[in-house]
């Protein structure tokens, strides 16, 4: 029911038709809007057509969140890929830098960049 209603919204925005058709973008049986993929003829257990997401919307920040935790913490490479399983999000890679740059335990993990030595008196000479 979120997934409808955030799609619902998508599709009032004014680029939407022009976003739909750079996308190759479907609606499926279900009436969900889909990306078509190059995977259709594949056998991989990845889902084939993944649903389409809007950008910065709090549910899409949610997912990442989520996704984010999910991966244990990995950086933004390991968190796209897990959630371009299901699902694609316009300007991902975009939104997940965002949900994962104000993420605290990255921040205390990856802790404070080294300062440089102070640099030694020149000689005399």
């Amino acid at each position: 029911m979120i997934l409808r209603d955030e799609q619902e919204r998508m599709t009032n925005q004014p680029d939407f038709e022009k976003m739909k058709s750079n996308l190759n973008v479907y609606k499926d049986d279900e009436g969900y809007h889909r990306v078509k993929s190059r995977f259709n003829e594949s056998s991989l257990p990845t889902k084939k057509n993944p649903l389409l997401l809007p950008e910065s919307t709090n549910f899409t920040k949610l997912l990442i969140k989520d996704t984010h935790e999910k991966c244990l913490h990995f950086g933004i490479e390991t968190t796209l890929a897990k959630i371009r399983k299901r699902y694609w999000i316009i300007r991902g890679r975009k939104d997940v830098k965002n949900v994962l740059r104000k993420c605290v335990i990255c921040k205390q993990f990856q802790g404070r960049t080294m300062k440089s030595p102070e640099s030694p008196e020149l000689p005399e000479f």
